[in-house]
């Protein structure tokens, strides 16, 4: 005899993800994924900030939209 057990729900009604759901995370940032190569190849913390912000400042000068 088995039972009916609803799933326990947020607020907003999403289903709270169990154990066997997979949740993946949001992938991460340009910006943070330049500094995590940087670190990678065990550059200076000085390097890793001017490299991030030339980057910055390069897809500021060119306008690049964000793409997925």
């Amino acid at each position: 005899m088995q039972h009916n057990i609803p799933k326990p729900v947020l607020k907003n009604n999403a289903p709270i993800p169990t154990t066997t759901d997979q949740v993946e995370p949001p992938p991460r940032k340009l910006l943070d994924r330049v500094s995590d190569a940087v670190r990678v190849k065990h550059y200076s913390y000085q390097a890793e900030k001017s490299y991030v912000q030339w980057v910055r400042r390069f897809i500021l000068f060119h306008n690049i939209a964000t793409s997925k």
